[in-house]
């Protein structure tokens, strides 16, 4: 594959590998990363038109439109940051700063951090910087992603970002292949040999860049509870519906209406206050999204809610690379097709999306695997990591699948596809496809480590039939069942 443009030019004055791309393509770098971050140990790198803010011997670049938040100690002293959109576990947005529990010099510091760093929802990156703690916490699946390189002590949100050097091929991988969408990026994998990418619920330690789990904790236990699905589905949607209105209330939020599960999930926990979101729309652009917004339409025709439709626009060339860039060249998803609609969206809104939704239909299990211990071809197939046989694909990469499968506790490991989908896909996936839009912000209300959990006490055979996803609507607003899902 010809490297993506601007691989093989020179660098200059330390620049990244995005900033010699954008001013080649003549693009304005400070708009188009507006949504991304850069922390690094060189106190001499810079990113023109990003934020600044030093701490600890750590520079953090960021985006003019990425919120950002103190992390505070009890005695109001700031040691570390949070970017990006959070809620806590009662559905309160943290503003300008959350307070940690415990003082950094308690022994308990990190143990009392990581709970309140998990009660929160949302997308977001948690840095922390004391003198004896420094680590870096992404939200459960990775929504603002978190690349590497232990070479250069430096993190951050893209691989372009990253790199002030030519890229140095990953050998496991094809770029063109990635790119295209006919294999994925995963467990731990750029396409640069030096930059890794973060797996979710591990904490990276900032001083050796070794990951650690920290969420499910090792004494996690799980047992199926189908018998309380009722109760369940209920305490979910109090909570996801906390968590809507406090999205609808404080931004300008565009919620996406299709006739899928995810979104009459979230129409349903946000009924209370769907009539205060800018814009309900959908956008259309094959067959499939064409019969989505039409039933989207009768779904909401019955509660005279307004919505607006994006007719289809082919992505232009320049229009992709920017995107492709934007993601770090990390993986594809077919809404890239829709990407021209999408970006005519209003400026400057939240887009309320699902994506960890997805588990409450348990989108991960095939039918033959229901009822079955842990089948590594299918577990890797999922991954998309070879275009090879299921087998072949098994032995080329399950023993690191199995590896990853060890930090997991044992009482929870029979949902391995669930546990696999937020920790190894999404952060090349959704993290990535999220990453690339720099005119918004797309967020997943149910990126919630408690609302996933209560999910897989579900199981997986009950969710894949369809009728949690019923329990779940029906809690709240059961007329909304009387269009069928497409």
């Amino acid at each position: 594959m010809t490297p993506p443009d601007g691989l093989r030019r020179d660098f200059g004055d330390g620049a990244s590998l995005a900033e010699v791309i954008a001013a080649r393509r003549g693009r304005d770098f400070a708009f188009l990363f507006r949504n991304q971050y850069v922390l690094t140990a060189e106190s001499g790198r810079s990113f023109p038109g990003l934020n600044r803010t030093a701490m600890q011997g750590w520079a953090l670049h960021h985006g003019k439109a990425l919120r950002l938040a103190a992390l505070r100690s009890p005695d109001g002293s700031q040691i570390g940051f949070l970017l990006g959109h959070a809620l806590t576990g009662d559905s309160a947005l943290v503003e300008t700063a959350l307070e940690l529990p415990a003082n950094p010099a308690a022994p308990d510091f990190a143990a009392r951090t990581e709970a309140v760093l998990t009660e929160l929802s949302g997308r977001y990156l948690a840095i922390v910087l004391t003198e004896r703690v420094k680590r870096a916490y992404t939200d459960m699946s990775s929504a603002i992603p978190l690349l590497f390189d232990q070479s250069r002590c430096t993190i951050g949100s893209s691989l372009g970002l990253m790199l002030d050097r030519r890229l140095d091929p990953n050998p496991q991988f094809s770029a063109l292949e990635v790119v295209r969408g006919r294999m994925a990026l995963g467990l731990g994998h750029t396409l640069d040999r030096a930059v890794k990418r973060g797996i979710s619920n591990h904490y990276l330690d900032l001083e050796t860049f070794a990951q650690h789990r920290f969420w499910p904790r090792p004494d996690a236990e799980l047992t199926d509870a189908d018998g309380d699905a009722a109760e369940i589905a209920d305490r979910m949607m109090t909570r996801l519906g906390a968590h809507m209105r406090t999205w609808a209330t404080r931004f300008d939020c565009i919620f996406p209406i299709t006739g899928g599960r995810d979104s009459r999930i979230l129409l349903a926990a946000a009924m209370p206050v769907v009539g205060r979101m800018a814009e309900l729309s959908g956008y259309r652009f094959h067959n499939p999204s064409r019969i989505d917004t039409k039933r989207a339409r009768e779904v909401l025709a019955p509660l005279n809610l307004p919505y607006k439709q994006y007719f289809r626009k082919a992505p232009r060339h320049a229009e992709m690379a920017d995107m492709r860039l934007k993601m770090g060249w990390s993986g594809y998803r077919y809404e890239l097709n829709a990407l021209p609609m999408m970006e005519d969206y209003p400026l400057d809104q939240l887009v309320l999306r699902g994506g960890v939704l997805e588990a409450t239909r348990a989108n991960q299990w095939q039918p033959d695997a229901l009822g079955r211990p842990l089948q590594l071809p299918i577990a890797v197939r999922r991954l998309r990591l070879t275009k090879g046989d299921d087998q072949a694909a098994a032995e080329e990469w399950g023993p690191a699948f199995l590896e990853w499968l060890e930090t997991q506790p044992q009482a929870i490991r029979h949902r391995a596809y669930d546990l696999a989908h937020v920790d190894l896909w999404m952060p090349n996936t959704g993290g990535a496809f999220y990453n690339g839009f720099h005119r918004n912000t797309l967020l997943d209300p149910f990126n919630d480590r408690a609302l996933f959990f209560d999910t897989l006490r579900i199981s997986p055979r009950m969710r894949k039939s369809g009728q949690f996803v019923r329990e779940l609507v029906a809690s709240r607003h059961p007329e909304l069942l009387e269009q069928p899902f497409h």
